[in-house]
């Protein structure tokens, strides 16, 4: 039974540490912005980075024959869905231009 209370002690700083422990971990690894649920669709977001948006509001063969025809040009390409279930195709900045001459010839 004495070999219970000594023990004790080193049974506290145990769980306080792992305590600690947790606390930090979810302060650490917490997102650095909540989520304010489904991203907003790519026609419309500010947020691309390099890509830019070049056709939207596509059903899913139509943008694969978008991503077909701009990847015989080599122009990388990206889909994105949309709250609707539509898609949008996305190239990088660079290429766009090119991308629009291709989708829409004058």
């Amino acid at each position: 039974m004495e070999d219970v209370a000594g023990d004790l002690p080193t049974l506290l700083t145990a769980l306080t540490l792992a305590l600690i422990l947790v606390l930090v971990m979810r302060w650490v690894f917490k997102p650095s912005r909540p989520h304010s649920g489904r991203a907003p669709d790519a026609y419309t977001s500010s947020e691309l980075g390099l890509l830019e948006v070049v056709a939207t509001s596509l059903d899913r063969r139509e943008a694969m024959e978008v991503r077909a025809a701009l990847g015989a040009a080599t122009i990388r390409t990206s889909l994105s869905t949309r709250r609707d279930g539509k898609f949008d195709v996305l190239v990088f900045r660079a290429d766009a231009d090119r991308a629009h001459e291709i989708l829409h010839p004058v």
